[in-house]
């Protein structure tokens, strides 16, 4: 009897544990079914959504000409070297990662003639004081400006001054201690730029403009080691007839500098343009600059590319080209207005020697 009882009690956990694994199996099998059949098709969107990435295509800029058709400025394509930041890569060991390899492109960028910026906004002055330099702008401004940067620089609470912002970003972003302040500015100025371009997370920042043939060459070579770093055409304003009528062509800079103020940002963030850009700041290039840009966002084309996990674009899925700026036609004559102003330039230095002689 005893034996038969406890067979029977064997039997019964026996089939208890059939049933308990059975049930398991039966939601493993559900749970794939809902995996592969009802959530198939939005996963597999997802997935190839991540390994895509659409680069904004800018458009030629417009030229400016004098009334005969002589140029005053136009673009000369160039290249440029970007960075991209994988948004899902994050923590101190990725932060450390990038910006060892943002010093080795540095460094081949400058090997070879190049520069890089040093928009970091905050600055050091001779007496070692450091402070926040937005440019010639009201108080007013300044304070707005200096709220909307500590935000976006995800400044800790603690950082007060100026001085402890810039210890705790070398220190977030993993710059070595024994860095001069010249070179850890020009690597503050690359995060800068990620970060104020972080609503644009899967988009390349420029981080070198108008880069040599050897830069373009070494980075392109140097590829599997440099993560996220691409060369991408651009484009050089040049102005060929050097300070000739340069008052009345002006000039032009990134739209985010320390003398623009922050609505001109946001009216040109509404029409398209990113903080990259370059704009006119002077003369006809800014008066005239809906007509010339290129980067306005009705005139912008794209690429959708299929990018490996380190950044590196495999193929291209999709391209639609940009649309030129126009052309602008002054009503100078060029061969007049350097009469003009070689006449004018005779004139007052004979002014000035006739007032030197006469003291």
């Amino acid at each position: 009897m005893f034996l038969s009882g406890f067979f029977e009690k064997l039997k019964n956990r026996q089939v208890i544990a059939y049933i308990v694994v059975g049930t398991m199996f039966l939601a493993l099998l559900a749970q794939l079914l809902d995996l592969t059949v009802r959530q198939g098709s939005a996963l597999a969107d997802k997935s190839v959504q991540k390994m895509q990435r659409t680069i904004v295509l800018i458009g030629e800029r417009g030229k400016i000409l004098d009334r005969n058709g002589l140029p005053l400025a136009y673009d000369l394509r160039s290249y440029d070297v970007t960075f991209y930041r994988d948004p899902t890569r994050v923590g101190e060991k990725n932060r450390a990662l990038y910006t060892d390899i943002i010093m080795k492109v540095i460094d081949i960028v400058e090997r070879n003639g190049g520069k890089f910026s040093q928009s970091f906004s905050i600055k050091k002055g001779i007496d070692g004081v450091f402070l926040f330099d937005w440019g010639d702008i009201s108080a007013d401004a300044a304070e707005r400006r200096e709220k909307l940067w500590r935000r976006d620089m995800r400044c800790e609470s603690d950082w007060v001054t100026p001085e402890q912002i810039y210890i705790g970003l070398r220190a977030r972003y993993q710059i070595p201690d024994d860095m001069p302040y010249e070179k850890a500015v020009e690597l503050l100025s690359v995060w800068q730029d990620v970060q104020l371009n972080s609503y644009k997370a899967y988009s390349p920042i420029t981080i070198a403009t108008g880069v040599s043939m050897n830069t373009v060459a070494e980075i392109e070579t140097r590829g599997m080691e440099l993560d996220g770093i691409s060369i991408a055409e651009s484009a050089t304003r040049i102005y060929p007839k050097d300070e000739t009528a340069a008052h009345i062509v002006g000039y032009m800079g990134k739209m985010y500098t320390k003398e623009t103020d922050d609505e001109t940002i946001k009216k040109m963030k509404e029409k398209g343009y990113s903080q990259n850009d370059f704009v006119g700041v002077s003369g006809i290039e800014a008066t005239m600059e809906e007509e010339l840009s290129g980067a306005i966002g009705t005139r912008q084309g794209k690429r959708v590319v299929e990018v490996n996990h380190k950044g590196k674009i495999m193929r291209e899925l999709e391209t639609s080209l940009p649309t030129p700026g126009n052309n602008v036609v002054l009503s100078i004559d060029l061969p007049l207005q350097k009469v003009l102003e070689t006449a004018l330039k005779n004139n007052i230095q004979e002014i000035r020697n006739r007032q030197e002689e006469a003291m």
